[in-house]
């Protein structure tokens, strides 16, 4: 009671004051309301859910206060929420829509399909190799990567529906390749389960 609140201004909220722990290992969601007379709800203001984080850091909105909950390069308690943190991989090209495969793809795998020619590619923009044990892909497709599996330093990978290590997808492999012309430089791992929408849908780097 008798709690305000400046023009742009901030309050910070620890544990002590909330009485909760938030769920940093699995995740939690926060509600801001008002109340109405004894404990009741007079009404609904805003609320955040969010998953796992990793220790030591905060997430906020991106633009300040106004876009979506995002891991933050930094604390800013009582101030303007910091840049949010990029990397260290970044989903850097999606290709959800390819169209029809292409007359010299289907003359490689005369059975390919619109759908084998997605992809997700990632990248690693830092100056270290970075080690894709525990991280994965999720939302429209979902992907393990394997342990032990890294990234190197500026490296990208295209990730794509089927395994390409597999023999059986040889011809597909190719037809792939020969669709969106690149060569064996370009690494491609796979495959993921699901399938990209072409009007809407999310994925995310964990």
């Amino acid at each position: 009671a008798g709690t305000t609140l400046a023009a742009g201004g901030y309050l910070v909220f620890g544990e002590n004051d909330l009485n909760f722990a938030l769920n940093g290992d699995d995740g939690d969601d926060v509600w801001l309301v008002t109340g109405g007379a004894g404990e009741t709800i007079s009404g609904f203001v805003d609320d955040v859910h969010f998953g796992a984080a990793q220790a030591g850091e905060a997430l906020g909105r991106s633009p300040n206060a106004a876009g979506r909950l995002t891991p933050m390069s930094n604390l800013t308690l009582g101030a303007m929420n910091a840049a949010p943190r990029v990397g260290p991989i970044i989903i850097s090209e999606i290709h959800y829509n390819p169209g029809m495969p292409s007359p010299d793809a289907l003359a490689l795998a005369p059975t390919l399909e619109s759908s084998d020619l997605e992809f997700v590619e990632i990248l690693n923009p830092t100056a270290s190799s970075i080690d894709l044990t525990q991280w994965r892909i999720r939302g429209g497709v979902d992907l393990n990567f394997d342990a032990a599996s890294t990234l190197a330093a500026g490296e990208a990978v295209v990730v794509i529906p089927f395994n390409p290590d597999n023999s059986h997808n040889a011809d597909r492999l190719d037809a792939f390749r020969a669709h969106h012309g690149i060569d064996d430089s370009v690494r491609l791992i796979g495959g993921y389960a699901g399938q990209l929408n072409n009007s809407y849908d999310r994925v995310q780097l964990q």
